[in-house]
């Protein structure tokens, strides 16, 4: 292989290896942490405290989980009131808190998740993950300066037969609700994996920046929001959504096979993600407990933004308008670099690797459906719906069709566009790069980040000067045709992959299959040549040219 073909995929590993960092989470802290800092250790006692025994509302377990937080609330020093409530003819027992200020007129910043579990598994996950990190929150920041704002919580009761709890808290006790600014909610849909910011409040600018600024790990991404706001999925969030209220959702999404069932236990849960629920919530709660109220107002309304992890600890955002604006300077660009390039772009030829990256991700797609059926039959012959649920190592998984998937897209380069130079292997490997990027600026317009900037990237590889070539330009090329898309790709499938299992394989070899073809773009018989002078082409093993 060409050493320009080695360096695209040594450039294209190194990527894939930053995309996935973001997997990569805390050591959780163990008990005999200072005081001020977060420990999973101490938020793992009360998770086990909790998930002794199925608890949902309505039973005395339930009673008896609701008794310990009450007196654990009072023990950290919090004012605690016990709401009840009645909501479809289930009686609830709602808990809220407040942590004092130093200014008893301040704002309300809320912290929120649910105690009760379905009547099928005891919740350790789902949600006395979210409960104990709250509490293990509350502990340390009594260890510290107290805040100038109030900070309360609310333990929600009857989240899982319908958001009962929460609905009961904002219709019935209004006195409460009126004082609060901002809401960080806690869920879980599995046992381990990142803490994902999956869900926020409409013109959440400023709020991604506060996360930005303060969490050492955040993991975010605005694709998560359009894809959740169109499912119809619900958490107490959406409640207080409706209610107007500025905020954050987060949940963590590994392990969905241990979701809502009697697996869902303390010992199956992993430290190292309630560590990571730790990271966000006490930095979180800090920053908006020294607020100023015009601060805390400016939270609101900010406008719309594009924001995702580039590595672990870098999140990247921007406004949506600057998205926008992107999303239609990249096919004029794309114009432009090929109308300089077109002494030496063979429009045939062209179209010619467009038909290959096609048939690239026609035969991984295929490869994806065929991996599915065979798994579902293997471990699922009753049939579960289109995703498969509790397959082991389902990353593994995912991680051996994605190799397979990536030899064969350099199988069918090498074989059918060995002729080609790479300006013409680029252009036609940027095409459905491009059309991605249309599509999704127009009907999902945070997600188009995902394809948005591998095509604007490639397309400034194709304006990169020609001439006599030097390893400068060989290099410069090659990182902006080689990593854009396996380091946006790689972040954003492991996600997916989590939240809605291996069943989503087809759609995700067929991007791989793509971003394969332009890792490969730089590699070819010749250089980019320079926009002067006539385009000699190049001799092509066997006498014969694969395309027009």
């Amino acid at each position: 292989m060409k050493s320009s073909g080695v360096l695209g995929l040594t450039l294209g590993s190194l990527a894939v290896a930053l995309g996935l960092s973001g997997a990569w989470l805390p050591a959780p802290l163990p008990i005999e942490a200072p005081e001020n800092a977060f420990s999973a250790e101490r938020a793992w006692q009360h998770v086990s405290a909790m998930a002794r025994e199925l608890h949902p509302a309505g039973t005395a377990e339930n009673l008896r989980v609701r008794a310990y937080l009450k007196a654990d609330l009072s023990k950290l020093g919090l004012t605690v009131r016990e709401l009840p409530g009645e909501q479809g003819g289930l009686k609830l027992g709602n808990l809220y808190g407040e942590l004092a200020g130093t200014d008893a007129s301040r704002p309300v910043i809320l912290l929120v998740s649910h105690y009760d579990s379905v009547p099928r598994g005891p919740g350790a996950a789902d949600c006395a993950s979210g409960v104990a990190t709250i509490l293990e929150t509350l502990r340390a920041l009594r260890a510290g300066p107290p805040l100038r704002n109030r900070v309360a919580v609310l333990f929600t009761d009857g989240e899982e037969h319908g958001l009962l709890g929460a609905r009961a808290f904002v219709q019935e006790y209004s006195e409460l609700w009126r004082d609060v600014r901002v809401v960080l909610n806690l869920e879980a849909r599995g046992n381990h994996g990142p803490v994902l910011m999956f869900e926020s409040s409409p013109g959440a600018d400023r709020l991604i920046a506060l996360l930005n600024r303060h969490c050492p790990y955040p993991v975010a991404c605005s694709f998560s929001r359009e894809v959740y706001r169109r499912l119809p999925n619900d958490t107490d969030f959406s409640v207080f959504l409706k209610a107007g209220c500025t905020g954050m959702n987060f949940a963590f999404v590994g392990g969905l096979e241990y979701y809502h069932t009697p697996r869902d236990t303390p010992d199956n849960l992993s430290r190292r993600t309630l560590q990571h629920y730790g990271s966000y919530l006490l930095p979180l709660t800090t920053a908006l407990g020294r607020a100023t109220p015009a601060e805390l107002e400016e939270l609101k309304d900010a406008g719309e933004a594009t924001y995702f992890p580039l590595w672990r600890g870098w999140l990247v955002h921007y406004p949506q308008a600057l998205a926008a604006a992107l999303a239609c300077l990249t096919p004029v660009l794309f114009v432009v670099a090929c109308w300089r390039r077109r002494r030496s772009l063979r429009l045939g030829r062209s179209f010619g690797s467009l038909g290959v990256s096609l048939l690239s991700f026609v035969l991984a797609a295929g490869l994806g459906f065929l991996a599915v059926a065979l798994l579902r039959q293997a471990y699922h012959p009753a049939g579960r719906g289109p995703f498969v649920v509790g397959l082991p190592f389902e990353d593994g998984y995912l991680a051996g069709l994605a190799l397979g998937t990536v030899l064969l897209t350099l199988g069918l380069n090498v074989w059918l566009l060995r002729g080609l130079s790479p300006e013409e292997r680029l252009a036609g490997g940027l095409l459905p790069w491009l059309a991605l990027t249309l599509v999704s600026a127009w009907f999902v317009p945070a997600a188009a980040y995902v394809f948005l900037w591998p095509t604007l990237l490639g397309t400034l590889a194709l304006l990169v000067p020609g001439g006599e070539e030097s390893a400068v330009r060989t290099f410069l090329r090659a990182v902006l045709t080689a990593m854009p898309a396996p380091l946006l790709l790689a972040g954003t499938l492991y996600l997916v992959n989590q939240a809605v299992t291996i069943g989503v394989a087809p759609v995700s070899l067929g991007l791989i299959a793509l971003a394969t073809g332009l890792v490969c773009a730089p590699r070819g018989r010749r250089a980019l040549s320079g926009n002067t002078g006539a385009s000699i082409p190049a001799p092509v093993e066997g006498g014969t040219h694969p395309s027009g």
